[in-house]
Protein backbone atom coordinates (compact mmCIF):
# COMPACT_ATOMS: atom_id res chain seq x y z
CA UNK A 1 0.00 0.00 0.00
CA UNK A 2 1.73 3.12 -1.08
CA UNK A 3 1.37 6.97 0.77
CA UNK A 4 0.33 9.66 -1.19
CA UNK A 5 1.37 12.32 1.63
CA UNK A 6 2.58 11.74 5.22
CA UNK A 7 2.90 14.58 7.71
CA UNK A 8 4.48 14.18 11.19
CA UNK A 9 3.25 15.18 14.55
CA UNK A 10 6.64 15.08 15.98
CA UNK A 11 10.07 16.10 14.19
CA UNK A 12 12.49 14.27 15.72
CA UNK A 13 12.62 11.43 18.16
CA UNK A 14 13.93 12.38 21.94
CA UNK A 15 17.75 12.48 22.31
CA UNK A 16 19.15 8.81 23.68
CA UNK A 17 17.33 6.78 26.77
CA UNK A 18 19.60 4.97 28.52
CA UNK A 19 17.85 1.45 29.96
CA UNK A 20 19.98 -0.09 32.54
CA UNK A 21 19.51 -4.10 31.88
CA UNK A 22 18.95 -4.51 36.17
CA UNK A 23 16.24 -1.35 36.38
CA UNK A 24 12.50 -2.11 36.55
CA UNK A 25 12.15 -0.19 33.38
CA UNK A 26 14.18 -2.25 31.34
CA UNK A 27 11.47 -5.71 31.83
CA UNK A 28 8.86 -4.06 29.36
CA UNK A 29 11.93 -2.85 27.34
CA UNK A 30 13.02 -6.91 27.15
CA UNK A 31 9.71 -8.64 27.11
CA UNK A 32 8.53 -6.85 23.89
CA UNK A 33 12.27 -6.75 22.02
CA UNK A 34 12.07 -10.58 23.09
CA UNK A 35 10.49 -11.72 19.67
CA UNK A 36 12.67 -11.56 16.86
CA UNK A 37 9.58 -10.18 14.85
CA UNK A 38 9.10 -7.17 17.08
CA UNK A 39 13.12 -6.46 17.21
CA UNK A 40 12.68 -6.43 12.96
CA UNK A 41 9.74 -4.27 13.19
CA UNK A 42 11.58 -2.12 15.41
CA UNK A 43 14.68 -1.99 13.28
CA UNK A 44 12.36 -1.04 10.64
CA UNK A 45 10.91 2.14 12.44
CA UNK A 46 14.31 3.09 13.31
CA UNK A 47 15.43 3.63 9.25
CA UNK A 48 12.02 5.46 8.91
CA UNK A 49 8.39 5.58 10.67
CA UNK A 50 6.11 3.20 8.71
CA UNK A 51 2.80 2.34 9.21
CA UNK A 52 1.64 -1.35 10.35
CA UNK A 53 0.68 -2.22 6.64
CA UNK A 54 4.04 -1.15 5.44
CA UNK A 55 5.88 -3.58 8.37
CA UNK A 56 3.53 -5.69 7.98
CA UNK A 57 4.88 -6.05 4.14
CA UNK A 58 8.79 -5.34 4.83
CA UNK A 59 8.80 -8.28 7.86
CA UNK A 60 6.95 -10.43 5.93
CA UNK A 61 4.56 -11.42 8.69
CA UNK A 62 0.50 -10.88 8.99
CA UNK A 63 -0.86 -7.16 9.58
CA UNK A 64 -2.36 -8.75 13.13
CA UNK A 65 0.93 -9.78 13.96
CA UNK A 66 2.55 -6.60 13.19
CA UNK A 67 -0.13 -4.53 15.57
CA UNK A 68 0.55 -7.05 18.39
CA UNK A 69 4.14 -6.26 18.58
CA UNK A 70 3.41 -2.77 17.98
CA UNK A 71 1.41 -2.55 20.85
CA UNK A 72 3.87 -4.03 23.15
CA UNK A 73 6.43 -1.56 21.73
CA UNK A 74 4.78 1.41 22.36
CA UNK A 75 3.62 0.79 25.53
CA UNK A 76 7.69 -0.31 26.38
CA UNK A 77 8.07 3.36 25.40
CA UNK A 78 10.22 2.04 22.11
CA UNK A 79 8.43 3.49 19.39
CA UNK A 80 5.33 5.99 18.79
CA UNK A 81 2.65 7.95 16.64
CA UNK A 82 4.74 10.33 14.80
CA UNK A 83 2.04 11.24 12.16
CA UNK A 84 -0.94 10.14 9.60
CA UNK A 85 -0.05 8.57 6.17
CA UNK A 86 -2.70 8.63 3.03
CA UNK A 87 -3.14 5.76 1.65
CA UNK A 88 -4.10 6.02 -2.03
CA UNK A 89 -7.32 5.04 -1.25
CA UNK A 90 -7.54 8.00 1.04
CA UNK A 91 -7.64 5.76 4.63
CA UNK A 92 -5.57 7.27 7.30
CA UNK A 93 -3.07 5.22 8.86
CA UNK A 94 -0.80 5.51 12.13
CA UNK A 95 3.05 6.32 11.08
CA UNK A 96 4.91 4.73 14.03
CA UNK A 97 8.27 6.10 14.68
CA UNK A 98 10.99 5.87 17.79
CA UNK A 99 10.65 7.53 20.43
CA UNK A 100 14.94 7.47 21.69
CA UNK A 101 17.46 8.06 19.09
CA UNK A 102 19.11 6.00 20.21
CA UNK A 103 17.84 3.38 22.53
CA UNK A 104 20.65 1.98 24.32
CA UNK A 105 20.46 -1.37 26.62
CA UNK A 106 23.49 -1.54 28.98
CA UNK A 107 24.61 -4.68 30.93
CA UNK A 108 26.35 -2.88 34.00
CA UNK A 109 26.47 -1.23 37.19
CA UNK A 110 25.60 2.34 37.49
CA UNK A 111 29.19 3.50 38.50
CA UNK A 112 30.11 1.98 35.31
CA UNK A 113 27.68 3.01 32.63
CA UNK A 114 29.23 4.66 29.09
CA UNK A 115 29.31 8.29 28.75
CA UNK A 116 26.04 9.41 27.08
CA UNK A 117 26.72 11.54 23.97
CA UNK A 118 25.42 14.73 26.00
CA UNK A 119 28.58 14.58 28.83
CA UNK A 120 31.05 13.23 26.03
CA UNK A 121 30.05 16.70 24.21
CA UNK A 122 30.35 18.40 27.78
CA UNK A 123 33.69 17.00 28.26
CA UNK A 124 34.78 17.66 23.93
CA UNK A 125 33.57 21.66 24.93
CA UNK A 126 35.73 22.00 28.39
CA UNK A 127 38.97 20.25 26.39
CA UNK A 128 38.16 23.11 23.36
CA UNK A 129 38.11 25.84 25.91
CA UNK A 130 41.01 25.23 27.44
CA UNK A 131 42.51 24.48 23.63
CA UNK A 132 42.10 27.85 22.73
CA UNK A 133 42.96 29.44 26.49
CA UNK A 134 46.01 27.60 25.55
CA UNK A 135 46.39 28.72 22.29
CA UNK A 136 45.76 32.20 23.76
CA UNK A 137 48.66 32.17 26.44
CA UNK A 138 50.78 31.14 23.77
CA UNK A 139 50.23 34.10 21.84
CA UNK A 140 50.13 36.32 24.91
CA UNK A 141 53.77 35.21 25.91
CA UNK A 142 55.02 35.44 22.15
CA UNK A 143 53.61 38.93 22.06
CA UNK A 144 55.42 39.31 25.06
CA UNK A 145 58.64 38.13 24.19
CA UNK A 146 58.84 39.74 20.93
CA UNK A 147 58.04 43.37 22.05
CA UNK A 148 61.20 43.13 25.02
CA UNK A 149 64.13 45.04 24.02
CA UNK A 150 66.69 42.91 22.12
CA UNK A 151 70.22 43.17 23.01
CA UNK A 152 72.88 42.27 20.19
CA UNK A 153 76.26 41.60 20.71
CA UNK A 154 78.86 41.65 18.11
CA UNK A 155 82.10 39.87 17.69
CA UNK A 156 82.93 36.32 18.92
CA UNK A 157 81.00 35.24 21.76
CA UNK A 158 78.42 32.49 22.61
CA UNK A 159 75.11 32.93 21.09
CA UNK A 160 72.43 34.42 23.86
CA UNK A 161 68.86 33.22 23.94
CA UNK A 162 66.42 33.15 26.53
CA UNK A 163 65.62 30.50 27.74
CA UNK A 164 61.21 29.33 27.84
CA UNK A 165 60.88 29.89 31.29
CA UNK A 166 58.23 27.58 31.74
CA UNK A 167 60.53 23.92 32.10
CA UNK A 168 61.40 24.73 28.61
CA UNK A 169 58.54 24.07 27.28
CA UNK A 170 55.79 26.43 25.08
CA UNK A 171 53.62 28.07 27.41
CA UNK A 172 50.25 27.14 25.42
CA UNK A 173 51.48 23.31 26.29
CA UNK A 174 52.14 23.92 29.60
CA UNK A 175 48.32 26.21 30.17
CA UNK A 176 46.58 22.58 28.47
CA UNK A 177 48.14 20.21 30.50
CA UNK A 178 47.58 22.22 33.73
CA UNK A 179 43.93 22.71 32.45
CA UNK A 180 43.47 19.13 31.65
CA UNK A 181 44.93 17.73 35.28
CA UNK A 182 42.50 20.40 36.88
CA UNK A 183 39.44 19.71 34.71
CA UNK A 184 40.64 15.76 35.19
CA UNK A 185 41.02 16.42 39.02
CA UNK A 186 37.49 17.99 39.30
CA UNK A 187 35.75 15.57 37.67
CA UNK A 188 37.53 12.95 39.79
CA UNK A 189 36.13 14.87 42.70
CA UNK A 190 32.69 14.72 41.95
CA UNK A 191 32.00 11.10 41.59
Amino acid sequence: MSRIFSFSTRENPAEEQLIEIGDDAADPVCEALASNTARDVTAAIYQEPRTASELADYVDTSLQNVQYHLGKLETAGIIMDVGTAHAESGNQMTLYGPTHDPLILVAQSSETKPMSSEQLKDVLGVVGIIGVLSLLAQWIVTRIRATTVEVTFTGPGPEMNQPDPLWGLPAGLVVFAVGLILVAGWTWFRT
